[in-house]
């Protein structure tokens, strides 16, 4: 009888864990193998392992069938005992219950599954394992028949097993085994009566595909035809004709059809996909394509099919897609075939397009499940695209260093191999081509592009560019998704320059100009076009690239104007693709080539942002467009065709007018634009590096008079544009008579370029384009050292500015009735309605006047009293006639007021009148918004010329005030924002409707304010962490003597105290500490510089020790204080600890009047200051030395001596005002002993660590002794029900330590001081 420990064993198999059940089972088969149980019990375990897997407890089916195929793996000799044993203990026998019947087939099954997971079949006659006997290949084919033949729904199941068990026999070599395994299933009977009739057996032809595809791998391992004779002739004949390979397309799109959603689908789908993908003798998978294509859609998309059936088609439609992925591996011929599921679908997909756009239908869900689906079977994702919150995660992770991720453990999922460019063609075409696929929403049409226009290569994106180009050559509306298509290619991180160059050209010939009077729309050459303007010509043998003349409509052009200048913005700041190529040739060959903001790995610079491979300016280049189209008309369609001759494609082009601009520019307007171009190309022509100007410079100078010449074609900005490139243009004409001089050559040419960043700091900030606005960053990024003085001040001014105002006492009342009016307007007032309205108005008018007329005439005895009594008794009738009658000489009221709505149709709309308020509040983001871009110029500034401009700690200290004023306006708005929301609520949780209700403004302006104030500290954290190294630090001291350092902290520190700090936040604080802590170590620099002093690591810390000291007072004892000195002690404690460990902290903490401040800083000293020395970090504080000097070994004993007397303290009565009184009740003194106990811990791990773990006394014996004397009165103390507690367990620790330092190395007295509660009192009882 085997042990309970074995029996338990058994028992556990059907646990609910799978943790449980697999140790279970693996604990079974260890058992047996290692011989911990009596041989014999092998038996009883596959008799019980199989008479388990029948049960219907909790998870035995699973947990014993794992079992099963681990003693199988290790006894594989067994095979025929297990299925002797399922024959005699699952016998299907006549008058079984339905449920026991399907208790013992679910058995059996189990049973097989077992036997094919642990590969016993296979097993060979090596290594002392014998093979099993050749009746069990027939008896387990017989098994598994019996299964398929008993119930249907256990069909699949059983000739999927009986497939993959044959594959198995094959990989091992025993395929002769195969004809008895599937002896007892009459194959070619199945196979032979599918052929002859509609209905067919999936599951039987499933099985064939996978014999086949078994059979042609032996035969390709080189065995020999005649050696398979045995094998069912229809697996060695490949039987199925194109007639009999549709109907079983036919009956697998019927079988996925009436799938549930719940269950699971025919297994023989994937096998049928490989056979078909698996290039074959006299089998083709292209040929192939045109009888399965329209045979799988009849069955899986019926005529009249039902939304049910529709769903689970879709569903189908996603794992066919899948399964075809998988067996297309690598070859780029087979991928053909994945185009044809998007292609000879026609009716298929058009049913899923509709059901994917129309979120009503019962189908929808579905077709988003397929949706997902097909994009990551294109894209190459296994399952589809990930969430956004996993995009999200992966996209921040991506930052990282490459191998980081692997460290995090998050999994990548599984991806197929990439297709090939003409395959992701073909299948965006097919999808096009659907007319249902232009009304899909447009974020699915993104996720298609964006999975299939991504991965292309340079060549794919240039041949879809020419396709879409050459599509839309003729004189019609280019379709809106074309375009799309064409902005993605122009912007896609591998896009050649000439398909940038197409698509911008592309896009700004049809936001701006029109063919002439006499002229014709037709295409212009993008070869003629790079001859002409000197870029590099293209390969011989490429495609042109004809740039169409689109016929627009007028009212089309602002939104290809929009289109154009969004481009332009995304291209110009970054680094092209082919320009990062030739930076950087490694990352060509990773395919990293996208530079700029959103560089790859492998292109770190900004010097050539917006710049073509040739180094010249896009912005530049579209000049060139504009006079090479104003100047020459477009050619003929027929002209581009590659097989006309050289002269007669010149003679095509040379045809017809220039084309004309929509905007037609002043002439003092055109003038401008023709010297800044002039002057660029003066200054670019310039050689490299003369008069100190670099090539990223010059593009700098350049990019910004040229963006804002192509501003000139905004309406409404001409004027403004005007001026300031007027302004520009007088600088630039200075530049290369600078440059030219041979005295002063530096500084003239710094006083001339001095104005140009002022000039784009102005444009940078106001609303102007975004592409004046990424030139104006660039000009004040490259050109930012030669900014004057007075307007980094006037920006840094500006952002401290007050951020927000709180209105006039009286101007809420006056204007509340007319904000809840204006909330309720849904918009701006129509044409329509304003003619109306000024209509009513207008009759309201001629009724008053002619009314205080009749008045008059009254007064002055001219009517009678029937009129005087009609002027004051004028009621609902009078007022009715007036409308409709009126007076002869007044037009009909109600005539007027109808007739207005026709003459008055092409008024202009007038905007929503907004209350003063509503304008304060507007005006106020507006204000938010600009400091926003104030801070971005800051930030730039200060990150690359803060440590050369002396101006750079005014800025600091400036920018950290108005962080601080920002800080406290976000926390005063958000407090009275909380406050109005409780008055509103109410005690009773009712709104009590009584005052004004927050409006979305005003929740917009709190938003910005506290993102003001975010920004501002991620700049001042940014900047201090770039000039608190060591070498900037003693770079910048030199610009202030030691006093006026002194001076400044001295200022900051007082102005931590003040309630202005208190109430800035955390980060804030921290922004200032670290900012405290430059001032300190400059103060020291400049101070060892005068004194001419070596830089030792406790030399010239005086003004800091004394700054400390006064903070370390404060702690505890000023109001609010007590967040700056932690942080202000935190900073130094970081940088320099052993400035901090000179404090008084004993006589501090044994002195303070406040529980909670003694106890945080003794956290403080035990947490910061008593940590071991770590390596230091090079270049991260002013004495890299001093971050790393060992505490000394008096300040770590008198803090064990202050806590320790904290201890003893702790335990007096609450009368005794000695060191400890502060902590008065019973939870107080019970937090101070636990803090008290995690210092002295800490004490200990520094000893120990500082001595190197050797077996010397930690402390001195007389510290030693009062520690170990306190701590066990803590221990004693504490009352029984505590004593399992963090303080009991601290207290055991500290004195397994200490006590045998105390009595010697007494190993009684050790074990004493750590003995447990439980053996205490066993001691006492005896």
């Amino acid at each position: 009888m085997p042990d309970e420990t074995f029996l338990q064993k058994f028992h556990d198999l059907g646990d609910a864990d799978a943790e449980i059940r697999y140790n279970a089972a693996h604990g079974v088969k260890t058992a047996l193998v290692s011989g911990d149980v009596a041989s014999d019990e092998l038996s009883y375990t596959l008799r019980r392992l199989v008479r388990g897997v029948q049960s219907s407890r909790q998870c035995c089916r699973q947990g014993f069938c794992l079992a099963l195929a681990e003693v199988l793996q290790a006894f594989p000799q067994e095979l025929p005992t297990v299925l002797q044993l399922v024959d005699q203990t699952a016998e299907l026998q006549s008058g079984l219950r339905a449920g026991e019947q399907k208790e013992r087939l679910l058995g059996r099954l189990l049973v097989y599954a077992a036997v094919l997971q642990a590969g016993a079949l296979r097993a060979k006659a090596a290594k002392g394992k014998a093979a099993p006997a050749g009746d069990a290949f027939g008896a387990f084919g017989r098994g598994l028949f019996q299964i398929y033949s008993a119930r249907l729904y256990m069909a699949p199941a059983a000739a999927c097993m009986l497939g993959d068990a044959c594959t198995e026999l094959c990989r091992a070599g025993l395929f002769a085994s195969v004809p008895e395994v599937v002896s007892a299933w009459s194959l070619d009977k199945k196979i032979s009566e599918g052929s002859s009739s509609d209905e067919l057996d999936v599951n039987a032809h499933g099985l064939f595909f996978t014999l086949r595809l078994a059979y042609e791998d032996v035969l390709k391992a080189g065995t020999a035809a005649s050696a398979l004779k045995s094998w069912p002739a229809c697996v060695r004949k490949d039987l199925l004709d194109s007639a009999a390979v549709a109907r079983v397309a036919k009956c697998l799109g019927k079988a996925l059809a009436v799938a549930p959603l719940g269950d699971a689908l025919p297994p023989s789908l994937g096998s049928f996909c490989r056979w078909w993908l698996r290039p074959s003798e006299g089998r083709d998978p292209l040929a192939l394509q045109s009888s399965i294509w329209p045979a799988l859609e009849e069955g899986l998309f019926p005529e009249q099919a039902a939304s049910s059936t529709l769903a689970q088609a879709f569903r189908g439609l996603a794992e066919l897609a899948t399964q075809m992925r998988d067996a297309c591996g690598d070859d780029p011929k087979v991928e053909a075939v994945l185009a044809g599921l998007f292609d000879r679908l026609p009716r298929g997909f058009g049913l899923f397009l509709k059901a994917l756009a129309w979120t009503k239908s019962p189908a929808h869900p579905s077709a988003i499940h397929a949706h997902s689906r097909l994009v990551g079977v294109v894209s190459g994702v296994k399952g589809g695209p990930q969430p956004k919150q996993q995009q999200a995660a992966q996209q921040k992770s991506g930052k990282r260093k490459r191998g980081q991720l692997e460290s995090t453990g998050r999994q990548q999922p599984e991806q197929w191999g990439q297709l090939t460019d003409k395959t992701r063609l073909a299948i965006l075409s097919a999808l096009q081509g659907h007319k249902d696929f232009a009304r899909t929403p447009g974020h699915f049409q993104r996720q298609w592009q964006q999975a299939l226009l991504a991965p292309l290569s340079p060549l794919g994106i240039r041949s879809r560019c020419v396709s879409l180009l050459q599509a839309d050559s003729k004189d019609t509306p280019m379709p809106r998704s074309t375009s799309a298509q064409l902005e993605q290619l122009a912007v896609h991180s591998k896009a050649p320059d000439e398909v940038v160059l197409a698509v911008v050209c592309m896009l700004f010939t049809a936001a701006y100009f029109a063919p002439g009077a006499e002229g014709a729309a037709g295409n212009y050459s993008l070869r003629n076009f790079k001859a002409s303007s000197g870029l590099p010509a293209m390969q011989d043998g490429s495609d042109d690239l004809p740039i169409p003349v689109i016929g627009v409509e007028e009212d089309d052009r602002s939104s290809w104007r929009a289109k154009l200048w969004s481009t332009l913005a995304s291209l110009v700041r970054r680094t092209l693709p082919e320009a990062a190529e030739k930076l950087v040739p490694a990352a060509g060959a990773e395919g990293n080539l996208s530079g700029g903001e959103d560089a790859a790995e492998g292109v770190r610079t900004l010097a050539f942002q917006g710049c073509l491979s040739d180094g010249s300016l896009l912005v530049l280049r579209l000049h060139d467009w504009w006079d090479h189209v104003v100047e020459k008309g477009p050619s003929a369609s027929a002209s581009m065709s590659p097989r006309l001759s050289a002269k007669k494609k010149k003679k095509g082009a040379d045809a017809g007018s220039g084309l004309r601009c929509t905007i037609e520019l002043e002439e003092d307007a055109a003038e401008l634009r023709r010297r800044t171009v002039a002057s660029c190309r003066a200054i670019l022509a310039l050689p490299e590096g003369a008069g100190g100007l670099s090539a990223r410079q010059k593009n700098a100078i350049c990019g910004l008079p040229l963006s804002l010449a192509l501003a000139l074609l905004m309406p409404g900005e001409a004027e403004s544009v005007k001026e300031t490139l007027t302004e520009l243009l007088e600088m630039l004409d200075e530049v290369p008579r600078v440059v030219g001089s041979k005295q002063k050559t530096q500084k003239k040419l710094a006083e001339s370029l001095a104005s140009i960043p002022t000039v784009a700091a102005e444009l940078f900030v106001q609303d102007v384009g975004a592409l004046v606005r990424e030139a104006a960053k660039t000009a004040w990024r490259e050109l930012g050292m030669f900014t004057s003085d007075e307007t980094l001040t006037s920006l840094c001014a500006s952002v401290r500015d007050e951020t927000t105002e709180p209105p006039a006492d009286g101007e809420e009342d006056d204007e509340e009735e007319d904000e809840e009016d204006s909330e309720d307007d849904d918009g701006p007032v129509t044409a329509m309605q304003a003619a109306r309205i000024a209509a009513f108005e207008e009759g309201k008018a001629r009724l008053a006047a002619a009314a205080e007329k009749k008045k008059q005439k009254g007064k002055d005895g001219d009517d009678d009293d029937e009129d005087d009594e009609d002027l004051t008794t004028l009621d609902d009738d009078g007022m009715l006639a007036q409308l409709l009658g009126g007076d002869e000489d007044d037009n009909n009221l109600l005539e007027s007021f109808a007739s207005s709505g026709l003459d008055g149709a092409q008024a202009p709309a007038q905007t929503k009148k907004l209350t003063k308020r509503q304008q304060d509040l507007r005006r106020k983001q507006e204000d938010i918004n600009r400091k926003f871009r104030e801070v971005e110029l800051l930030e730039i500034f200060l990150s690359r010329f803060g440590e050369r401009r002396a101006t750079s700690l005014t800025l600091v200290q400036e920018l950290y005030e108005a962080l601080l004023k920002a800080s406290n306006n976000a926390a005063k708005a958000t407090a009275a924002a909380q406050e109005e929301a409780a008055k509103e609520k109410g005690e009773d949780g009712k709104s009590k409707g009584g005052n004004k209700k927050q409006t979305k403004a005003d929740n917009e302006l709190r938003r910005l304010e506290a993102g003001l104030a975010q920004r501002l500290c991620k700049l001042m954290a940014r900047v201090l962490r770039q000039i608190c190294r060591g070498s900037v630090v003693e770079l910048v001291a030199r610009w202030h003597s030691a006093e006026e350092w002194a001076s400044k902290a001295r200022a900051l520190c007082a102005l931590g105290q003040s309630q202005k700090m208190s109430g800035s936040g955390q980060r804030s604080l921290e922004v200032g500490s670290t900012l405290l802590y430059f001032l300190c170590a400059a103060h020291r620099s400049a101070f060892l510089s005068k004194e001419s002093a070596q830089a030792s690591s406790g030399a010239g810390w005086s003004l800091t020790e004394e700054l400390l000291g006064s903070v370390l007072r404060e702690w505890g004892g000023k109001k609010d204080c007590d967040a700056w000195c932690q942080a202000a002690l935190k900073a130094f404690a970081v940088r320099a600890p052993h400035v901090l460990r000179r404090l008084a902290w004993t006589e501090q903490i044994r002195s303070a009047k406040k529980a909670f401040a003694q106890r945080f800083q003794l956290i403080f000293v035990a947490n910061e200051l008593l940590r071991p020395a770590p390596g230091a970090a090079a270049g991260n504080a002013v004495n890299a030395d001093a971050a790393t000097v060992p505490a000394p070994a008096a300040f770590v004993e008198g803090y064990a001596e202050l806590c320790a007397e904290l201890l003893e303290a702790s335990l007096t009565a609450g009368e005794d005002k000695e060191a400890g009184a502060a902590a008065t009740s019973a939870s107080q003194k019970q937090k101070l002993r636990r803090e008290a106990l995690q210092g002295l811990k800490a004490v200990l791990r520094l000893m120990q660590k500082s001595s190197g773990n050797s077996a010397g006394p930690l402390l001195p014996a007389p510290v030693a002794a009062n520690v170990a004397r306190a701590v066990a009165g803590i221990r004693d103390a504490l009352p029984n029900q505590q004593r399992r507690g963090e303080v009991y367990q601290l207290c055991l620790h500290i004195l397994r330590i200490v006590r045998p330092q105390v009595s010697g190395g007494s190993g009684k007295d050790r074990r004493d001081g750590s003995a447990s509660p439980s053996r205490a009192s066993k001691k006492q009882k005896l």
